[in-house]
């Protein structure tokens, strides 16, 4: 239950712009449009540590929470598949080796996958819970976000996935984990696509509109404009296929399928978009 008082409205989170048009609604919160940037964002929103407190409890990844991911042990397979892939286009982009940092690392899927790609491998999630599961595969998992991780660690790599749309000052976080680089380190983030033919096909049905821990709903314009903010640099579309078990793509039409399907998975075309940047060299 929603409580009003928790309650806030927002200027845009990219931009800073107070003038919005509203696009969905989902009661009590919308989802707007920045008449300057073009951004979608959601206001009223819950007020962030109110929101943090969703993420903090401990079942935030079991189906029982009221919040949170109500399938996330049954994607495993379809998401290990994802972060395969994902680890592949670091190599190709020469992103690998070196210190990997993940921010928001669930129960570790990535972090497991890098193994074979990175000589150090640290994560943060607000759950207590997937912190657990995630130091079984990891070589440090820290509980909150960025500023829980020590002061003078630096990484080569540091990424996240379905997180930046969680935030509530994207530029802001962003330039945290710019700090947070060696030189020459890159960022890459990946989040739903708001400009995939999904949302366009499913209207307020599309998965990603996830009220109200979504603040903020990405294209590659939006995406790329808030890495320009933190000052990172070489910024460019970054390839990131999704794959999703068949079971909850035909759960998504009402349709209940044998748990068997979910080691069976299809690729979701233009469903994520993911951009990479870079510290300079001489920062």
């Amino acid at each position: 239950m929603i409580n009003p008082q928790h309650l806030e409205t927002t200027s845009c989170p990219v931009c800073q712009h107070t003038e919005n048009r509203e696009a969905y609604t989902f009661a009590p919160f919308k989802i707007v449009r920045c008449n300057n940037c073009t951004a979608f964002y959601l206001s009223p929103r819950l007020e962030e540590q109110a929101a943090i407190r969703l993420y903090e409890n401990e079942d935030y990844f079991n189906e029982a929470h009221e919040s949170g991911y109500s399938e996330y042990t049954e994607q495993e397979p379809a998401l290990r598949k994802t972060f395969q892939r994902f680890m592949e286009n670091l190599k190709k982009e020469r992103a690998t080796d070196g210190r990997l940092l993940e921010i928001g690392c669930g129960f570790g899927y990535l972090l497991d996958e890098a193994q074979p790609y990175f000589s150090y491998r640290a994560g943060t999630d607000f759950s207590s819970g997937a912190v657990a599961r995630a130091e079984q595969v990891a070589d440090a998992v820290y509980l909150g976000d960025v500023s829980a991780v020590p002061a003078e660690d630096r990484f080569d790599c540091i990424v996240a996935t379905n997180v930046l749309e969680h935030t509530y000052a994207p530029a802001n976080f962003l330039h945290d984990l710019h700090a947070r680089l060696n030189p020459g380190g890159c960022i890459v983030m990946a989040v739903p696509n708001m400009a995939s033919f999904l949302r366009f096909v499913l209207h307020k049905k599309w998965p990603s509109f996830k009220v109200p821990e979504h603040t903020i709903y990405f294209d590659q314009t939006t995406l790329q404009r808030v890495f320009r903010q933190a000052e990172l640099t070489q910024i460019a579309p970054f390839s990131f296929p999704h794959a999703f078990s068949i079971k909850l793509i035909v759960g998504k039409f009402g349709i209940n399928l044998s748990d068997s399907f979910n080691e069976m998975s299809i690729w979701v075309p233009t469903t994520m978009t993911a951009t990479i940047g870079y510290k300079a060299d001489d920062a």
